[in-house]
C-alpha cells in the first residue's frame, strides 16, 4: 500500500492506495485467482498507519465474477510486526453469504518514522468458507384422492 503524500509523525491528510493481486488454491473451478484493488483519503500518521476498523472491499476473480467483504479489523503486533486481520462475509456477488478472512502481516515499520513511510508492503492470505446454499426442496405429492390406496 501506498501513501500520498508520504505519512510523518505530524497528522496529515493522505491518499492511501492498495492493491492484491492473490493466488487460490486450487477447488475444482474455474476460480483460480483474487484481485483488489481500493484508493481512500485519510487522516494518517506514523503513530495510528496501522488500525482496525470497519469496511467493505471488493474481490475480482479471474473469471471476472466479484464479491463484496464486509469485514470488521483488527490489529495484533506479534514481534514487533503488525498483523491485520480483518474477518466478515461475503455480502453480494460470488460466494454471497460466505465467511472470509484476510489476513496480512506487514513488514516492520521503522519505529522513528525517519524519512516518513511512503509505502508498506506485507503477505496477504485470503480464507472463503463457502456455505452451501440449499438446493431445491423436493415436495412429496400428496396423493390424488381416488387413489387406491
Amino acid at each position: 500500500m501506498t501513501y500520498d503524500p508520504p505519512v510523518t509523525l505530524t497528522p496529515q491528510v493522505t491518499t492511501v492506495h492498495g492493491v492484491g493481486d492473490l493466488p487460490l488454491c486450487p477447488v475444482g473451478g474455474p476460480i483460480s485467482s483474487v484481485q483488489y484493488e481500493y484508493t481512500t483519503t485519510i487522516t494518517k500518521s506514523c503513530i495510528d498507519i496501522v488500525e482496525g476498523g470497519s469496511g467493505t472491499r471488493v474481490f475480482t476473480y479471474n473469471t471476472g465474477d466479484t464479491s463484496t467483504f464486509a469485514y470488521n479489523r483488527t490489529v495484533t503486533t506479534v514481534d514487533g510486526v503488525p498483523v491485520v486481520t480483518a474477518t466478515g462475509t461475503i455480502t453480494a456477488g460470488e460466494f454471497a453469504g460466505a465467511l472470509a478472512e484476510q489476513v496480512t502481516v506487514q513488514a516492520a515499520l521503522n519505529p522513528l518514522c525517519l524519512g516518513g513511510v511512503a509505502s508498506v508492503t506485507g503477505a496477504v492470505t485470503l480464507a472463503i468458507v463457502s456455505v452451501q446454499k440449499p438446493g431445491p426442496r423436493r415436495r412429496r405429492a400428496a396423493p390424488s384422492p381416488g387413489s387406491g390406496s
